[in-house]
């Protein structure tokens, strides 16, 4: 077999590409990068979709994250802060499109359903568009992926409305209490099983209702609300009773927190008027 032999360089003195080489290069250009644009890429969205989240503050390496690449990547859903009702996630806009290239190496674009986008954020094995939507366990083949039951969601409306808020509320309450009960359960049948059944979400859901177990201490102990008679955390201004009904304690402050509005406070309650009278006399 010969040896090998250069016979020629691509390059000329000045370090640039040769005649031969810039031939070469641009038909490699040609072949595999196409100038052509689809038109869908910069097409106006159409409508906006909004991702919120009522999610509790949750323990170091137990926040959610979200993953579905190529569209998302890495999104990590917010927790409530101290006064917020809820918080936005992320934005976005219909249609999601994706940059992609086709079997002939051309540039195209794959639009997606910005509202299927914001259900894959919330829960991907709901393959509908019903956030209430009851997902069977035979069709469910991940553990802790929905993460509507923990308070996040979706909505075509900035800032989402009452209901909506209402129903994600609803949500998280409804699996935390389901949780908390499982666990009560497991605790006075089977001890030795609890431990493998709690996960950081039960002690959040603990937390949440203000509730003390064998398995979770709080710091402070919960209260008897003075309307109607249910546990509540100790100094809250208001709280939701089993039926979802928002129960309040302290109409101030829950107008200054953004829960209720004035025109919303019984006149007996409105304090506004006695700070009139006071400031009169």
């Amino acid at each position: 077999m010969p040896d090998a032999a250069i016979t020629g360089l691509s390059i000329r003195e000045d370090f640039s590409f040769n005649e031969r080489s810039q031939a070469m290069s641009a038909a490699e250009n040609q072949r595999f990068i196409s100038p052509f644009l689809d038109p869908e890429l910069t097409r106006k969205p159409e409508y906006l979709v909004y991702v919120y989240s009522v999610v509790d503050p949750r323990p170091e390496q137990y926040h959610l994250v979200r993953n579905i690449p190529p569209l998302i990547r890495n999104l990590r859903i917010n927790e409530l802060k101290p006064g917020e009702r809820f918080t936005l996630v992320t934005t976005l806009a219909h249609p999601v499109n994706q940059p992609d290239v086709d079997t002939n190496d051309q540039r195209i674009n794959r639009a997606h359903n910005a509202q299927k986008v914001a259900q894959s954020i919330v829960n991907p094995e709901n393959v509908t568009l019903n956030q209430d939507a009851h997902i069977a366990p035979d069709k469910s083949f991940t553990e802790g992926n929905d993460y509507g039951k923990l308070g996040v969601f979706w909505s075509l409306n900035n800032p989402p409305t009452d209901e909506e808020l209402n129903k994600a509320i609803r949500r998280k309450e409804a699996f935390y209490r389901m949780r908390l009960d499982q666990a009560r359960a497991l605790e006075a049948s089977d001890p030795k099983s609890l431990y493998a059944f709690l996960t950081p979400t039960d002690h959040v859901a603990a937390d949440y209702f203000g509730e003390e177990f064998s398995w979770h201490k709080v710091s402070q102990r919960p209260a008897t609300c003075p309307n109607c008679g249910e546990i509540m955390r100790a100094g809250a201004a208001y709280h939701r009773n089993v039926d979802g009904i928002l129960c309040v304690i302290d109409w101030k402050r829950c107008v200054e927190a953004g829960v209720k509005k004035r025109a919303d406070v019984p006149e007996e309650k409105r304090w506004w008027d006695e700070e009139k009278a006071s400031r009169a006399r």
